[in-house]
């Protein structure tokens, strides 16, 4: 039994830029205990990466240890932003504690399937043997936790802004004309 089909595990899938598919060494699920496996998939195929070779060696690499790193830092940002959100959840001092408490957050935030992405044809939300819930997208989830902003909000920011560009211009212009 591999680590990531445990229950309190989350496995993550690799898939290729392009196509979306997942790639060909990434294990698939049910596991041998009938868990829907991957939770998750991200890009991890033909990954450029450091190389040890030297400080400025690159290599390309491909496999699952690509992609959860990606996954991890998304969760990292999304916790993040719940906390900003809600505020803090408290002292938690166990795994399963702290996986149940996110999942819960996360529920209240977006229902499965509204931070993830699929290839046509798969359903967003239902968790498959092959994308899991999805590829999670680090834009989908910043829209699910910010507050909705009023365009007059955005209005009273731009205005100023849009002001000072034209000033700028006007200010070239008449910068080209003078004589020095």
């Amino acid at each position: 039994m591999s680590p990531a089909c445990d229950l309190n595990t989350v496995a993550v899938g690799a898939v290729t830029f392009v196509p979306f598919e997942v790639w060909e060494f990434s294990s698939r699920g049910p596991t041998k205990e009938g868990l829907i496996k991957p939770d998750v998939v991200f890009y991890g195929v033909r990954v450029l990466t450091a190389s040890s070779k030297s400080d400025s060696a690159f290599v390309i690499k491909s496999g699952t240890s690509f992609s959860t790193p990606y996954v991890t830092g998304l969760g990292a940002l999304g916790a993040e932003l719940l906390v900003r959100k809600y505020g803090e959840i408290g002292i938690i001092t166990n795994e399963v504690e702290c996986i149940e408490e996110v999942q819960k957050a996360w529920k209240e935030v977006a229902p499965p399937g509204r931070l993830t992405v699929k290839p046509e044809g798969y359903s967003i939300a239902v968790k498959d043997c092959d994308y899991g819930h999805g590829m999670p997208l680090g834009s989908l989830i910043a829209q699910a936790i910010s507050p909705v902003v009023d365009i007059s909000t955005i209005t009273e920011m731009v205005v100023p802004i849009m002001g000072l560009g034209m000033v700028g211009v006007m200010m070239a212009g008449m910068i080209k004309g003078m004589k020095f």
